[in-house]
């Protein structure tokens, strides 16, 4: 059976924030390592991803024991894209120091969904709950990972 989501999460997919480009809404699953021990784990023990890792505290990735290839996206302040890499298993990318955050995804995935330097990420939540209040306003993206 392949492995598609980060070995260390239990969250069902459907329960996930979604990636938003540019205020848009991609549909990506977007999974979020905050602990030492995610940051550390990564994505190492799967074959794929089935949406997108956001890696707080980090500027820079290795690919040391991946099975696959990812594309990587170094994030900045505000969720600011600062550089946009593809990196081959058993490879070391090089420190970002501008960036606060890092977003890996499948190998092709930063292109087909138009993130480049530039960019601006950003969580969409999970669905909210129907609320009684008819003139409730919607919820609003958050950047994860920035520093305010």
């Amino acid at each position: 059976m392949s492995m598609t989501r980060p070995t260390w999460s239990t969250v069902p997919v459907g329960a996930l924030p979604r990636l938003t480009v540019d205020g848009q809404d991609t549909g990506l699953a977007l999974w979020t390592a905050r602990t030492r021990r995610e940051r550390n784990i990564g994505l190492l023990g799967t074959d794929s991803i089935d949406g997108a890792l956001w890696i707080t505290r980090c500027n820079w990735v290795h690919c040391f024991r991946m099975r696959h290839t990812i594309d990587v996206v170094y994030v900045g302040r505000r969720g600011k894209v600062i550089a946009v890499t593809t990196m081959s298993p058993n490879r070391m990318g090089m420190p970002r120091l501008l960036a606060t955050a890092v977003v890996e995804m499948r190998q092709g995935d930063a292109s087909r969904l138009g993130i480049r330097r530039g960019s601006i990420l950003a969580e969409a939540p999970t669905q909210p709950p129907p609320r009684s209040d008819p003139g409730s306003a919607g919820v609003q993206n958050n950047v994860l990972g920035s520093t305010h």
